[in-house]
């Protein structure tokens, strides 16, 4: 059965995602790119619900002595993806999630982006992508209700993909006006952190492509 989007004003969403809450996941699928021009990447899966999204702050011994210190929990935000290339000099992520919270007793929705570009990616399978959320982001504007990513080749999105945790009146919802261009939702710029800006810039790192600076 084909799927069927319909699209309506934010407030009538807002009122919609209140009453569903955050009890299933909608996986949306954005149009595929042109033909051709998307064959050196294949999405695997995303990567942003359950257990293995959230992750504590990593820990490092030092020389400096300190008390315990309980670690926060961060929220973190994978893409999973191929590459059929030798070599790709260069692939950029754009990264969009929809927060759903509360600010003093009232519901209130956050909108973060973040682009980041990778080089020197070999040809290969389960290439990695991340961003995350801060603890005290995640704690103070409320947990992600909605995930999508578009993946740029010179300059051309050659693949793009979303999974919501509820319904949204549209399957490319960060492009939505009605969305994230509503009085209602708040866009909150350089919350979301690629790698390199948190403490797991170290941690296991041959398993990720290079930042491009």
């Amino acid at each position: 059965m084909k799927r069927r989007f319909v699209t309506c004003r934010l407030p009538a969403v807002l009122f919609l995602l209140l009453m569903v809450g955050m009890t299933f996941t909608q996986q949306l699928r954005a149009a595929p790119a042109a033909a051709g021009a998307g064959d050196n990447v294949r999405f695997r899966k995303l990567g942003w619900q359950g257990g293995d999204s959230k992750i504590e702050t990593p820990q490092y011994d030092t020389s400096v002595s300190k008390g315990v210190t309980r670690p926060g929990t961060w929220h973190q935000f994978i893409v999973e993806y191929d590459t059929r290339e030798e070599w790709t000099d260069e692939l950029t992520f754009e990264f969009h999630v929809l927060g759903i919270g509360k600010i003093e007793g009232k519901k209130a929705y956050s909108y973060y982006t973040a682009r980041v570009s990778y080089v020197d990616i070999a040809k290969g399978r389960g290439h990695l992508a991340t961003v995350f959320l801060r603890p005290n982001t995640i704690e103070r504007y409320g947990m992600p209700a909605a995930f999508a990513v578009e993946i740029f080749h010179k300059g051309e999105m050659v693949a793009q993909e979303t999974e919501a945790a509820t319904k949204l009146p549209s399957k490319i919802w960060w492009k939505d006006s009605n969305v994230v261009g509503s009085a209602l939702v708040k866009k909150r710029d350089k919350y979301l952190l690629n790698r390199g800006q948190t403490p797991f810039a170290l941690v296991d790192v041959d398993a990720y492509e290079t930042i491009k600076p």
